[in-house]
Parts: C-alpha cells; sequence; structure tokens
C-alpha cells in the first residue's frame, strides 16, 4: 500500500540487507524498495519479518519515516496514557496525533500492543493523503 501511495519506483533498488528476505522471492521487490527507502528496516538481527503482524506502534514509526512527518510548529502536545515515554515508537506516536493523523481511542490511550489489520493500516493511510475529509 506504502509503495502504491507513495508512487514509489521498485526497479533497480539495491540489494536488501536483511537476510530473510532472498533476491526473487515474492514481494522481494517491495521489500527492498521500503528498506532502500529507509522506511522500514528490519530488527537488530538483520531481518525483515516480512510474515510478521504490524503492531500500532510499529505503524507509526513506518508512516512517520514514509511520509517525512515532524511535528507542527503549533503541535498540540498530548500523552497516551500506555505510551511509555521510553518507547522506539513516542516520537512518532506524538506527531502522528499533532499531524491530526490519530487521537487515540476514548479511554486516552493508544494501545501501541494492538495489530493492525489492512483496514486500519489504509485509514490511517487515507488520513495522510487526504487530511481535509
Amino acid at each position: 500500500m506504502l509503495v502504491r501511495a507513495l508512487k514509489l519506483d521498485t526497479m533497480n533498488r539495491p540489494a536488501t540487507p536483511v537476510v530473510d528476505v532472498k533476491q526473487g522471492s515474492l514481494s522481494y521487490d517491495i521489500i527492498a524498495t521500503v528498506v532502500d527507502e529507509n522506511i522500514m528496516v528490519g530488527n537488530l538481527k538483520k531481518q525483515f519479518n516480512p510474515n510478521a503482524i504490524l503492531t500500532r506502534a510499529e505503524m507509526a514509526t513506518v508512516l512517520v519515516r514514509a511520509f517525512d512527518l515532524a511535528p507542527t510548529s503549533t503541535a498540540k502536545k498530548f500523552q497516551f496514557i500506555d505510551v511509555n515515554v521510553k518507547s522506539f515508537a513516542t516520537p512518532s506516536i506524538e506527531i502522528l496525533f499533532a499531524n491530526n493523523i490519530t487521537f487515540g481511542y476514548q479511554d486516552h490511550t493508544f494501545k501501541p500492543a494492538l495489530t493492525l489489520t489492512r483496514a486500519h493500516f489504509g485509514i490511517f493511510l487515507a488520513q495522510l493523503l487526504k487530511p481535509e475529509s
């Protein structure tokens, strides 16, 4: 979805540094593109984990990288009660909130460990592509 939304060219990308995605595999060109663009980078063991389920925390980081988002000049600050300030995703979650991409849940939570469905990811993506609607 991201590659299409960002209109990224998947041809002639460098070989990926990830060890669990082999050239010629089904999604290699797409994975090579998101790795080359530094949108998704894999883990410390150089694994991409192409079949893993994305969490809301990971999604926040991916979207901030993909769309090169930054805090707004009039950034509103809100700390979700379930987001640890030391989490890798905290800055990205705050940026999504400041840019009106997410508002969390009514109980003031973000649910960072909750896994994402394609539909949920699509909603976040649509919000980024057409934030005025």
